[in-house]
């Protein structure tokens, strides 16, 4: 009789490795992965912002985004009002893996405008692309409410629970192509089930 149960208790317990591992597998070529930093210039030295910063008007940034694999990437600011498409009209090209792409550019910079309290930007990262983007966005620009509902479903839709964050770490593989910038080695990696939705939010220092 405990022969019988141990052997019960022993394919139990199997049987859930086996689920879990076949779970986290399956889960992990679902995982959408990048490095993303925000850079802030005019600072001695150069600092990588924060989710939730306070920079003061005029100050200067870029936009730093090193994909895990193939993926396409829509940036979007919001002041409270208006939600502008940053790469509206260059959304159909594809960032290989591994490379670092710089937005605006590598010579150019956003600029923190100061005329609203905070300013939002959302980072997606999608290794398809969106549909929804370009049918809500007729131009490059909508009043916000517009955009936060699909933004909404978007981050409802790369919400990845905490166990399964625990799944499965990684490392990006590859050397960054595009530029010689010593700061990825500092930019944090973050994660999405099925597309990855980064927010920063700036408000603005008086």
């Amino acid at each position: 009789m405990k022969r019988i149960i141990h052997s019960i208790h022993l394919s139990f317990v199997i049987g859930s490795a086996l689920v879990l591992l076949l779970h986290s597998g399956a889960f992990a070529e679902d995982w959408v992965r990048a490095k993303i930093g925000v850079l802030i210039s005019g600072e001695d030295p150069s600092r990588l912002a924060k989710s939730n910063d306070s920079l003061k008007p005029g100050t200067q940034f870029q936009i730093h985004v090193i994909p895990e694999k193939n993926c396409y990437v829509y940036l979007i600011n919001t002041d409270g009002k208006n939600a502008i498409w940053l790469n509206w009209g260059d959304d159909d090209k594809q960032i290989s893996q591994g490379e670092e792409k710089i937005f605006p550019s590598a010579t150019s910079q956003y600029k923190q405008q100061g005329s609203e309290s905070k300013e939002t930007f959302t980072i997606i990262c999608s290794p398809m692309k969106l549909a929804e983007m370009s049918q809500l966005f007729s131009n490059r620009k909508v009043t916000q409410p517009y955009w936060n509902a699909l933004e909404n479903k978007f981050i409802n839709k790369s919400h990845v629970p905490l166990e399964e964050t625990l799944a499965k770490p990684f490392g990006i593989a590859g050397s960054v192509r595009a530029n010689d910038n010593q700061n990825n080695n500092n930019f944090a990696i973050y994660s999405g089930k099925s597309m990855l939705v980064k927010k920063y939010n700036f408000h603005v220092k008086k």
